[in-house]
C-alpha cells in the first residue's frame, strides 16, 4: 500500500510540476517568478502527503484485522461493541449483529458471551409486522419500524443456526463464508461448540436448529411464528420448551435429547414431528395440547416418558416406538385416532382416566413379561397373550364391548407405518 502511494504521489509532482514548467518557462525571467513555482510544488508536495496520511489511517481503521487480546476475558466485550444494538436504525443494528459474529469468530473466549447478547435481544418484546402490504400496523413503542425490527432478528437467528449447525459429513451444503474471511471454511470449521441457548419468551420467526448441536436450550415460553425446524438436532444438555406455541409445524424429526426435555403445557397448532426421535432421559409432555397430527412414530423413549392431562384432536401417532421405562397417559384425552400399533413396552404403562380409548389401537403391540415392582393398564377390551419367547403381544379381546358398541378388529391405518 506504502508503494503504490508513493509512486502515485511522484506521478502527481512529475506531471505537475511539467506542467508548471510548460506554462511558466517561458516567462520565467526573474527570481520572483522562479519562486513562484517553488511555492506552487511545496504545496502539491504538501496535499499529496495529506492524502498519503489519509489513506495509511482508513487503512489502519476501515480494514479488518485480527484482534490481539479482546478475547482474554468477557470485559474484552465493550460497550462499544453494544452500543449500535440499541439505534433506533435497522441497518446500524444489523451492523452491530454482524460486528459482533465477526468478534466471535476472532475470539472463541467470547462466543458464549456473544449468544448471549443476541440470545437477550430476541428476547426483548417484538410483534411480528402484518403479513399484508394494505394492513397498517403501529410502530412500536420505541420507535422503530416492525419490519425493519424482524429483518434484524431474522439475521439474529441466521447467526445462531450458521454457527449452531455441526455437519461433517459429506453431501451437506456449507454456509457460505463471510466477507473478512479468506477462504471458504471446511465443514463444521464455522461450528461454536458447547454453546447454551436462553431465547426465554422470545418471539421466533421460523426459527431452526436442524442438524445442530447445544448444550442446554431454554425456550420456555417462546413463541414460533411459521415452521419451527429441529430435524436431527442434538441437545447434549436438558431442553425446556415449557409453555411454548408453536403456531405452524414443528419439526422434531431425528432430534436427539441427552439431557431432561420438557414441552409441559406447550400448544403445537400445527402438525407436531418428533418421528425417529431419541429421549434418553425423562421426556415431559404432560398438559400439551396438540390441536394438529402428532407424530411420534418410530421415537425412542429410553426414561421414563410423560404425557399426563395432554390433549390430542388430531391423530395421535406412536406406532414403532420404543418406550423402555414408564410411560404415562394418565387422564389424556384422545379425540383422533391414536395409533400403538408394534409399540414396545419394557417398563409400565397407564391409561388412568384417560378419555376417548375407544380411538386407541394397539395391534401388534409387545411387552416384556411384567415384574414385581411394574404397573401397567391397558385400555378396555385389550389382551396380554405370552408368546414361546416369553414376550406378550397385545390383541384385542374375544367380544370387546366399550359403551355399548361393539369394536370391530384389524389393524389401524397406522400399522406398520408413520
Amino acid at each position: 500500500m506504502r508503494r503504490i502511494g508513493l509512486a502515485l504521489v511522484v506521478m502527481l509532482l512529475l506531471v505537475a510540476g511539467g506542467f508548471l514548467l510548460s506554462v511558466t518557462g517561458s516567462q520565467l525571467t526573474g527570481v520572483e517568478d522562479i519562486s513562484t513555482v517553488v511555492t506552487a510544488l511545496s504545496a502539491l508536495v504538501s496535499g499529496a502527503g495529506a492524502l498519503l496520511a489519509a489513506a495509511a489511517a482508513w487503512r489502519s481503521t476501515g480494514s479488518p484485522k485480527p484482534t490481539s487480546n479482546r478475547g482474554t476475558h468477557p470485559s474484552a466485550l465493550t460497550a462499544a461493541d453494544l452500543a449500535q444494538l440499541d439505534s433506533d436504525q435497522a441497518p446500524v443494528r444489523l451492523v452491530g449483529l454482524y460486528a459482533l459474529e465477526r468478534l466471535a469468530e476472532q475470539n472463541p473466549a467470547l462466543q458464549q458471551d456473544i449468544v448471549d447478547v443476541i440470545c437477550g435481544y430476541l428476547r426483548m418484546p417484538f410483534t411480528p409486522p402484518a403479513a399484508r402490504a394494505d394492513v397498517a400496523r403501529p410502530t412500536a413503542p420505541d420507535g422503530r419500524d416492525p419490519h425493519g425490527e424482524q429483518e434484524v432478528r431474522l439475521a439474529a437467528q441466521r447467526i445462531l443456526t450458521t454457527h449452531l449447525r455441526h455437519e461433517t459429513h459429506l453431501g451437506h451444503k456449507v454456509p457460505p463464508p463471510r466477507w473478512w474471511q479468506r477462504r471458504p471454511p471446511e465443514p463444521a470449521s464455522r461450528h461454536w461448540p458447547g454453546i447454551n441457548l436462553d431465547l426465554t419468551g422470545a418471539t421466533l420467526i421460523d426459527f431452526g436448529l436442524t442438524s445442530s448441536r447445544v448444550g442446554d436450550a431454554a425456550f420456555d415460553g417462546a413463541i414460533f411464528t411459521g415452521t419451527a425446524r429441529f430435524s436431527e438436532a442434538t441437545f447434549t444438555g436438558d431442553a425446556r420448551f415449557s409453555r411454548a406455541i408453536f403456531t405452524g409445524d414443528a419439526r422434531f424429526s431425528g432430534a436427539t435429547f441427552t439431557g431432561d426435555v420438557w414441552f409441559d403445557r406447550a400448544t403445537f397448532t400445527g402438525t407436531a414431528g418428533f418421528s425417529g426421535a431419541a429421549f434418553t432421559r425423562t421426556a415431559w409432555f404432560d398438559g400439551v395440547t396438540f390441536t394438529s397430527d402428532a407424530r411420534f412414530d418410530r421415537a425412542t423413549f429410553t426414561s421414563d416418558a410423560r404425557f399426563d392431562r395432554t390433549t390430542f384432536t388430531g391423530t395421535a401417532a406412536f406406532d414403532r416406538v420404543t418406550f423402555t421405562r414408564t410411560a404415562g397417559f394418565d387422564r389424556t384425552t384422545f379425540s383422533g385416532d391414536a395409533w400403538f400399533d408394534w409399540a414396545t413396552f419394557t417398563g409400565g404403562v397407564t391409561f388412568n382416566g384417560a378419555r376417548r380409548l375407544e380411538r386407541v389401537e394397539l395391534y401388534g403391540v409387545r411387552v416384556e413379561v411384567e415384574g414385581a415392582d411394574m404397573r401397567r393398564m391397558w385400555p378396555p377390551g385389550w389382551r396380554a397373550e405370552t408368546g414361546a419367547d416369553g414376550w406378550q403381544t397385545l390383541h384385542r379381546a374375544a367380544a370387546p364391548e366399550e359403551k355399548g358398541e361393539t369394536v370391530e378388529g384389524g389393524p389401524g391405518p397406522g400399522a406398520g407405518g408413520g
